[in-house]
């Protein structure tokens, strides 16, 4: 009988413990009823910020059920992190409540959701379950006006993987490079004296059983005011104009095979020999006069633009079907256009180039 109460004891201690587990992460939201710290009443002051809040942490809760113990740590940690920076980063004090800016709360709210959100909706069944690293920093403006801040994403391949044929090397790989791809950007602003925020965001576009590939967007926001907004890609100014905004775009190929993960070259899929690098720059330069025409007349890059652009696999952006290869503008010597195009080929065009583990990575199904 004693062996049988025990037993029962142990049922009930462990569904309690698995209760609390459960429930732990998403108790986090703000009771206004009973909000007492400073940046509780903030939130409960702001109709939309309670919204925010309750919204962050039920996504919050889903994220944390598709993570294991080890990807939970991690976002927890980065949570715990996230909480001082969000007031910090909008000017809110300790003894002034209405000193930060209350826009400046509701965009870091919406932000960190999003993270959230994306982890909790990932497409299933999926090979890999990824989450977010972030770092977050303020620093305070010297000529008390609003912190300056930063934020940056690393995608992270979560131990969960492993229930997806993913080997445990295969995923610590991963997550080893991308962290030294991502996290090798430059860290200071490109603003006018240094006097930006920086938002830098590292996310999956493309995801395959064979190649996964990354794009990170970064927006330094100066502090300068300016009469006209222009919003460019790359550094630098615009027909001798200055920027409110720098905004870059980079793009990463990782090819994923097992005991092998490693960038993407052009050796992982197209046949020995220059026909490949004829090919591509060919469609680039077809591409360009289409975009020539309407626009500019004397916009003329040079072959030896075109074809580093066209031969660049950090441009490429492999799948089934369809071979894209991604342009920004400015690579080509062009200051006049905003933005970038996409050059696209069907795959049938590159059979005849392509080596065989270039077909398999291709045709690999997507998730």
């Amino acid at each position: 009988m004693n062996d049988l109460k025990r037993q029962v004891n142990r049922c009930l201690l462990a569904a309690t413990l698995l209760f609390a587990a459960s429930h732990s992460s998403s108790a986090l939201a703000v009771d206004c009823k009973v909000a007492t710290s400073k940046i509780d009443r903030i939130i409960c002051s702001n109709y939309d910020l309670v919204g925010q809040d309750a919204k962050l942490n039920e996504d919050y809760a889903e994220a944390l059920k598709r993570l294991s113990q080890e990807g939970q740590s991690s976002l927890r940690a980065d949570q715990r992190n996230w909480l001082p920076y969000r007031t910090q980063a909008c000017g809110f004090s300790d003894d002034d409540t209405e000193s930060g800016n209350m826009r400046c709360l509701i965009q870091q709210f919406v932000r960190r959701d999003h993270t959230f959100w994306s982890i909790a909706h990932q497409q299933t069944p999926s090979p890999y379950v990824l989450f977010s690293r972030s770092t977050f920093e303020a620093t305070p403006d010297s000529s008390g006006g609003m912190p300056f801040w930063s934020e940056s994403s690393v995608p992270q391949m979560d131990h969960q993987s492993l229930s997806a044929s993913v080997s445990w090397s295969d995923a610590t790989a991963w997550n080893t490079l991308i962290a030294k791809l991502v996290g090798g950007a430059e860290k200071s602003s490109v603003c006018p004296g240094g006097k930006g925020d920086i938002y830098k965001i590292a996310h999956i576009t493309t995801a395959s059983v064979l190649l996964i590939g990354v794009t990170v967007d970064r927006d330094d926001q100066c502090r300068v005011f300016r009469p006209n907004l222009l919003i460019l890609r790359g550094p630098g100014p615009f027909n001798g104009l200055p920027q409110d905004h720098f905004m870059s775009e980079t793009h990463y190929n990782i090819v994923m095979m097992r005991g092998d993960v490693h960038e993407l070259e052009p050796a992982d899929l197209f046949s020995p020999g220059d026909d490949w690098k004829r090919v591509l720059t060919e469609r680039l330069e077809q591409e360009v006069k289409k975009q020539a025409i309407g626009h500019s007349e004397d916009w003329h890059p040079t072959a030896d633009a075109m074809r580093k652009v066209a031969t660049d696999p950090s441009n490429w952006t492999p799948g089934i079907g369809d071979f894209l290869i991604r342009v920004n503008q400015t690579a080509l010597g062009q200051d006049e256009f905003i933005g970038g195009f996409t050059v696209r080929i069907s795959g049938s065009d590159l059979q005849g180039i392509l080596s065989f583990k270039g077909k398999r990575i291709l045709n690999a199904p997507n998730w």
